[in-house]
């Protein structure tokens, strides 16, 4: 039995570990991360896997800059951020899901559409991560019936909506071709809906503005080379995004953070007070009975 946030964890894990593209190379990368975190996994050494996300990443089998070979990489390297991030914040109040309509929170979905000239465009929203009120209706044990997860899940976020937080986390497996994007969203989510403006966000009653927090993230690999450094274009671009700019290796100052930095930046409430580390190892104890779902079990 699980709470219905632990619920909403295992589908959306188990969701991008069924896709074709994270099939490919699976055992490969689970292999690599096995070694990387330890055997039993310890908590340090899992937070830690964020600065390899990028060489997990290389260990797929996709190649060459086809239109098929990068919507492939982009949707491994997406699986692998929501993969990474769900791991790290086990037992928390944060849930990071690949946005889809059969687990994604109807208000929340409703609360980043976004219109222009009353007309709704199709936005960034990669990756959707949720900060879940701390209240009991959460994170007691529940069962739910088939398909009752998403019902549930609409009818908690209607009654508590100015309660959630939330973080949209777009991925992207280069950088110099992407950076401009992130940033106009950021722009587009935090200084929309000013007066005169036809752009709007929100809908059905439902806007960000009423949430109790909002940022917009940018996660790379990335795969083009190149120098990276605090005055280029690419790097001044993501610069100021509301919830950070992060890469699958170690921090470089001025340019971008190890992703691990996302969990303690933008889901610290969502601990309850509780050090990351120590959450970490309370819950990795669990990994076999609780977490199965994520395959690093030895």
């Amino acid at each position: 039995m699980q709470n219905v946030i632990e619920h909403l964890r295992q589908k959306a894990v188990e969701n991008v570990l069924s896709l074709r593209s994270m099939q490919n190379g699976w055992k490969d990368r689970r292999e690599f991360m096995l070694e990387a975190t330890g055997n039993p996994p310890e908590g340090r050494r899992v937070l830690d896997l964020g600065d390899k996300l990028a060489d997990v990443f290389s260990l797929s089998p996709i190649r060459g800059r086809t239109q098929g070979g990068l919507s492939s990489s982009g949707v491994v390297w997406e699986g692998l951020v929501c993969w990474y991030c769900n791991l790290c914040l086990i037992g928390s109040r944060a849930v990071v899901i690949k946005v889809r309509r059969d687990i994604t929170p109807q208000p929340l979905r409703k609360a980043v559409a976004v219109q222009i000239n009353n007309i709704e465009a199709a936005s960034e929203t990669d990756l959707m991560a949720i900060t879940f009120p701390d209240r009991l209706e959460y994170t007691e044990m529940t069962e739910l019936p088939q398909g009752g997860l998403l019902k549930r899940l609409n009818s908690l976020a209607d009654k508590h909506f100015e309660e959630y937080c939330l973080n949209i986390i777009q991925c992207k497996t280069n950088w110099n071709d992407s950076a401009q994007i992130p940033m106009l969203w950021d722009m587009v989510y935090n200084d929309a809906n000013f007066s005169g403006s036809r752009v709007h966000v929100g809908s059905n009653g439902h806007n960000l503005k009423e949430l109790k927090g909002f940022k917009y993230s940018f996660v790379t690999v990335p795969t083009n080379k190149g120098k990276f450094a605090p005055g280029n274009l690419s790097v001044a671009r993501v610069s100021k995004l509301s919830g950070g700019n992060y890469w699958g290796r170690e921090g470089t100052t001025g340019v971008a953070s190890s992703i691990k930095q996302i969990i303690d930046r933008n889901f610290r409430d969502a601990f309850g007070g509780t050090p990351l580390i120590r959450n970490l190892e309370e819950h990795l104890t669990y990994l076999k009975p609780r977490y199965a779902y994520f395959g690093l079990v030895h």
